[in-house]
């Protein structure tokens, strides 16, 4: 039997990661869109 805290833990930080790469192409695609509009 696995150790489900530490599996939790270990998914929690993937979640986080893939949160925060999302988070950054966002930003990235965001600031794209932006100088599009001002040039």
């Amino acid at each position: 039997m696995p150790d489900l805290a530490r599996l939790h833990d270990i998914s929690l930080d993937y979640k986080n990661e893939i949160a925060e790469s999302i988070v950054t192409l966002l930003i990235i695609e965001f600031a794209r869109n932006l100088s599009k509009i001002i040039y």
